[in-house]
Order: structure tokens, then sequence, then C-alpha cells
């Protein structure tokens, strides 16, 4: 089984694009027409001020809501998930992979705006418990098919 959801990435893109464009263009267009004082009733550059807070506001929280590119695969006998945070500037791409049976368990945790998945992994007599993975940009079917491939690869 593999999930894939770099289409939600390529869409989140495109919406931080079009928002920081957007932002551009209000900002520039309340800048360059002097006319707007006519019109409103408080001064142009409120405008500026409100749309910028509103952008802040929305990246801030898409931020903490720490959307990741996730690629996890129980093909060719082995669990593989690659996953990287949206955000540009901490683009980090992380990879880890096990054979099936060394599995030992998982955690599903949800805290605040965060949907997260960690594995843990049995090497002889070493636990190795791998980094939370956020699960937030997939969908609630998608998590719940990760869900059931890790219960069904622990019940064999």
């Amino acid at each position: 089984m593999v999930i894939d959801n770099s289409n939600f990435a390529v869409k989140n893109k495109l919406k931080r694009m079009t928002l920081i464009v957007g932002i551009a263009a209000i900002i520039a267009t309340v800048a360059l027409l002097p006319e707007l004082d006519k019109w409103l009733s408080f001064p142009r550059y409120v405008l500026s001020v409100v749309v910028f807070v509103l952008a802040a506001s929305y990246s801030t929280y898409s931020f903490f809501r720490r959307y990741n590119f996730v690629h996890f695969s129980t093909d060719l006998g082995k669990i593989s998930v690659r996953y990287y945070h949206l955000v540009t500037m901490f683009k980090k791409y992380k990879i880890f992979e096990f054979p099936l049976d060394e599995l030992l368990k998982y955690e599903e945790v949800k805290k605040g705006l965060k949907h997260e998945i960690i594995l843990y992994r049995r090497e002889g007599n070493k636990i190795t418990k791998y980094p939370a993975v956020s699960v937030t940009g997939l969908t609630k079917d998608e998590v719940s098919k990760i869900i059931g491939s890790l219960q069904m690869i622990l019940n064999k």
C-alpha cells in the first residue's frame, strides 16, 4: 500500500504563492492610489496593515498545523516513510525504512492543531522511536488506511 499526498503539497504551495501575490497587489494598490482616502473613512495605510496581519495570522496557523508532504509505503516487505515540512525554509527531507516484522507499535497523537503518528521499531533488544510524522495534510481516509495497515502488520 502506498499513500502519497503530493497533490496536497502542490495545492498548498499554490495557495501560499497566491496569498503572497495578492498581499503584494493589495499593498501596492493602496500605496499608489491616494484617491482611496476619499472613499474610506479611515487612513488607507490601515487597509494594508489589516491585510498584512490577516496574512501573517494565516501563515502562522499553517505553520503550527505542521503540514507535511508524506509518502508512506508498505510495499517490498518494508515500511518506508518519507516526509518534509511544507514551509519552504524548513524543507529538510526525512526518510526511514525498516522491515515489516520489526514494527513494535505505533502511536496516534492528536494535540492541538497537529495530528501525528509515531512508529516504534524493535531490533533485537534495542527499541527505536522514530520522529513523529505529521499527517495533518492527509485526508481522514488516508490516515485510516495508514493506521489500518500498521494494525494489520502488528496482528500478523
